[in-house]
């Protein structure tokens, strides 16, 4: 295994550029010279992220990521992005959403 990112979208959102994330993320992943990773992304909404940040970390409320380290010796974890809150991040710094 090199470096492996898949995104998953179970945000009620349609049309995101799950293919320019995980190439974003490799290329990252590449340039910061590591040589073996698995990354999941998933695409969520606000009231599922709401329950995460309960469950795990014990906060009220959405953030826009959580993220999951699975693994001390390589990199190999979970990253949950809220859209919805992502979203309104954006309009709030005047930036698109898709990073066009």
């Amino acid at each position: 295994m090199a470096i492996e990112v898949k995104v998953f979208n179970d945000s009620g959102y349609r049309f995101l550029p799950k293919i320019k994330i995980e190439k974003t993320v490799k290329n990252t992943l590449v340039k910061e010279k590591v040589k073996k990773a698995e990354v999941n992304i998933v695409l969520i909404n606000d009231e599922k992220m709401t329950g995460m940040n309960k469950q795990y970390l014990n906060h009220e409320g959405a953030t826009d990521v959580i993220t999951f380290s699975l693994d001390d010796v390589k990199i190999d974890g979970e990253i949950y992005i809220s859209v919805d809150t992502a979203r309104e991040n954006a309009g709030n710094f005047g930036v698109s959403l898709t990073m066009n």
